[in-house]
């Protein structure tokens, strides 16, 4: 699976933990918002890692299917560059980190840099703090008991406006890093699979009753 692909995957969870976030948020009970934003959190981590797994354990097979071609070929520069991308390696899954984290990051950096250089311009100023908002919904309730207010650049918040966007790319890189072993299980289980079948086969085979042949 290609880096595109993870991004797309990831972008998919983080749109929908933004959503459920802000309609959390929007209700105005504090408590509700922190408990449940922080489980929805955990859960985005775990649904995360084992999109990786997958992503991972799929170019593992991709990879392999290289390595096949290219030993019954003898021509390496003959693969299809498309595919070669979605080969398993670890700079493509630290490629997926960054790719997954760049907007969030992006948009909060611009903000904080705002804030910094104290823009007068309200209207510039509140789109920034919106975006960045919608941008940290998701990761905001693990500091909101201690920084209430979206409008001063608190130590916790900063640290979670610059450390949160990488939070479930990690969790995906992690599961990514699985798939060679999550291959390896497959492979065996497949092989382990045949030996069994083929050994029931033959017992099969010894226990056919032998057919009398007719007296001439």
């Amino acid at each position: 699976m290609s880096v595109k692909d993870m991004w797309k995957g990831m972008m998919t969870i983080k749109v929908l933990l933004v959503f459920v976030g802000m309609m959390l948020w929007l209700t105005g009970v504090t408590a509700l918002w922190i408990a449940v934003g922080i489980l929805l959190l955990i859960g985005a981590g775990f649904i995360s890692f084992r999109q990786g797994q997958g992503s991972g354990h799929e170019a593992c097979g991709v990879s392999k299917s290289i390595a096949r071609v290219e030993h019954a070929q003898d021509k390496p520069h003959e693969i299809d560059p498309k595919l070669a991308r979605e080969a398993w390696s670890v700079s493509n899954g630290v490629r997926a980190i960054f790719a997954g984290a760049a907007i969030g990051y992006i948009i909060n950096a611009v903000y904080i840099i705002m804030m910094l250089l104290n823009v007068a311009e309200e209207a510039p100023m509140f789109v920034a703090r919106l975006f960045s908002l919608v941008a940290t919904i998701p990761y905001y309730p693990i500091v909101a008991y201690w920084v209430p207010t979206y409008t001063e650049l608190v130590p916790a918040l900063v640290a979670v406006m610059m450390i949160g966007p990488f939070v479930l790319p990690a969790c995906q890189f992690a599961g990514y890093m699985c798939g060679p072993k999550l291959w390896e299980k497959t492979e065996k289980a497949m092989k382990d699979g045949k030996r069994r079948a083929k050994a029931r086969s033959r017992i099969v085979k010894k226990r056919q009753p032998k057919v009398q042949k007719p007296e001439i």
